[in-house]
């Protein structure tokens, strides 16, 4: 049996990165693969 860990950010989504400043496991919409980090550590993205 396989057990899936949730984005520790939002709850609902498949967690799938760690980030590198503080381990929080998150998914690809709370995670910023430029530099690495969590929305949380990071600040949220800008368009």
């Amino acid at each position: 049996m396989s057990v899936e860990t949730v984005c520790e950010i939002c709850a609902q989504r498949k967690a799938q990165n760690t980030c590198d400043q503080c381990g929080r496991v998150v998914c690809e919409h709370h995670y910023n693969a430029a530099d690495g980090r969590c929305e949380k550590c990071a600040g949220p993205r800008t368009l």
